[in-house]
Formats: structure tokens, sequence, C-alpha cells
């Protein structure tokens, strides 16, 4: 057991000692040359390590502790760069696919969840592993912790800024399929919660879905159509129709989730206003019933509902607007 009172009596007496920056005394060359050795060495046994558990995976009769192993390696993006530099993304989403156990398919999705997300490049190493084939996964798993285990992965490998990996989910009805989760999958808040993020993502990157850095012939020729598309296709499917379903359903603490809705409904009201008109009245009066449950509420969880207010009173300023 660690001497905790020992230790910080220690560490207490050593800062006591301690005078100057004059006393450190430059790292001679021995010292240097161990470290730089040492470093190289531990760099180098970290790889050969995921090289052994990705060429093991795929024929081990029980890989939960394998993966348990690559989970404590991939602590960063470049480990996780690595690890798909060694062609493990398609050893790892074959687990997720394929595997009979459950629960190594739930670790191999988190695990590729962590590898993918904030990176763009490990976003495509995923994409070109069938990353998109986790939709058969989403809606195949019996058990609704794989369920949001396999839609957080998915999540992680479309939200951000890779403008193909959106283009080629919304050409594969990405948001159909992301209608059906908020009409079939009640039972999870996670995966409603996770669905709006997703698609308030795709409504924030709506207007440069169109931009390619590649000629200008090639924009106009394949890009121009995804201009917009995403709103359109929310339109298609009638997200206004959810919008109250989701506020009115929504678990208290459930703010982010509300407030995803209202952004996605604000920026289509912005670009559909006529579409919104007729019914106008209905909308505000649904709106303002929420915002004064919130202000109802707000002081008792001492100001908590504070963002969520603001985002239902602009949202209710444009629709006064129409």
């Amino acid at each position: 057991m660690v001497d905790w009172p020992g230790l910080l009596k220690w560490s207490l007496k050593y800062q006591d000692n301690y005078t100057s920056s004059k006393d450190i005394k430059p790292m001679d060359e021995a010292t240097k040359k161990w470290l730089e050795e040492a470093f190289k060495a531990y760099s180098i046994d970290h790889v050969t390590k995921m090289k052994e558990i990705i060429s093991s995976l795929p024929s081990n009769q029980d890989p939960l502790i394998l993966l348990e192993d690559l989970s404590e390696l991939i602590e960063n993006l470049d480990a996780g760069l690595m690890f798909c530099q060694l062609k493990g993304m398609p050893v790892l989403v074959n687990l997720i696919l394929n595997h009979k156990d459950q629960n190594v398919r739930l670790s191999a999705c988190l695990i590729f969840q962590s590898i993918v997300q904030n990176s763009q490049e490990n976003q495509k190493f995923a994409l070109d592993a069938c990353g998109f084939k986790l939709i058969e996964r989403v809606l195949n798993e019996v058990s609704i912790g794989n369920k949001e285990a396999a839609f957080s992965a998915l999540s992680a490998m479309i939200r951000g800024e890779s403008l193909d990996i959106k283009r080629e989910f919304i050409e594969i009805d990405g948001v159909e399929f992301l209608r059906k989760l908020l009409e079939e999958i009640k039972d999870s808040e996670k995966i409603r919660q996770k669905t709006l993020f997703l698609m308030k993502d795709l409504v924030h990157y709506d207007e440069m879905l169109n931009r390619r850095i590649l000629t200008k012939e090639d924009l106009q020729e394949n890009c121009e159509k995804f201009k917009g598309i995403v709103k359109k296709k929310l339109m298609e499917i009638n997200f206004a129709s959810y919008f109250e379903e989701i506020i009115k359903n929504c678990s208290k603490i459930a703010i982010e989730t509300r407030n995803s809705a209202a952004y996605i409904l604000g920026e289509l009201l912005m670009k559909y206003k006529d579409e919104f008109k007729e019914k106008k009245d209905k909308w505000l009066e649904s709106i303002k019933a929420h915002l004064k449950e919130l202000l109802t509420e707000n002081p008792k969880n001492e100001g908590l509902f504070d963002n969520e207010i603001m985002m239902f009173k602009d949202l209710a300023h444009e629709f006064m607007k129409l």
C-alpha cells in the first residue's frame, strides 16, 4: 500500500529544499542516449504488440482479452492511425459485423469509435473497410446496449469535416435511416440523442457539401447536387412532424437532444419559410408551451435550462417573423 502521508511529507520537504533553476544541470550525453534508446524500444514494442493483436484477432476463440489490450494501446489519435496503417480496421469491422459473441461486438464498437472520432484520416480507413455496414449492425442487434454502441461507432465515423463520407452516407439513404431510428427505436434515449446530434452535424455542413478540392469542372459535375441536400431530405421525411414528439417525450435532463431538434427546425425554417407559414400559429403555440414549462422549472434547477430557453426563444422569434 502506498504511504500517502509519507509521500506528501517527502514531496513538501523536497520542495522546501529546492532553491533555484540554476541548480538544474544540462543532461549529459550518456543519459540522453539512454533515454532516446528507451523511447525507441518502447515505440517498437508498441507497434509489435499491435501487429500481434491484429494478426491474432481473426482466429482467436476468445478475443475479449486481445480487445482489452488493444483498447489500452489506442489512447490517442497517433496510435489509432498506426492501427489503421497496420491494416487493423478491416479486422475490427469484421468482428463488429460477424462475431457471435455480443460482448465482443460491443467491445469492438467502442474501440472503433475511439479510433475514428475527430480523425479524418482514420474515418477514411473505416470507410474503406466497409464501415457503413455498421448500419446493418444497428438494425439487427437485439441488445439495446449493442445497438447504442454500434450507432455511436457509425456516427463517430460520419461526424466532422469528412465531406466525402457525409456525401456517401446521404447517397445510401442515410437521412432516411436516421428517420427510421427516430420512428422505431423508442426505448433508447441515447440513440435518439445521437441521431439528432448526427442530423445536426449534417445540417451544419449542408451548404458545404458541394465542395471538393479538385478541379472546378469536377465540382460542377459531381458535387453541386449535394448543396442543401440534407435540409431538402429532412423536409421530404417531414422532420418537423417529429419535433413536437421529441420535445414532449425526452427526459428532463435531455437538454442537448431538444436543442439539437430546435437547431435543425430553425435551419429548416430559414430555408423553407413558405412551407412553415401555413401552420405558423400551431408551431408558436407548441414552442411557447415548452418555453413556459422551462421558465417554471428553471429556478428550481439552478438555471439548468438557460441555454435551452435561449434556443427556444430564438426559435419562437423566427416563427413570429413569418
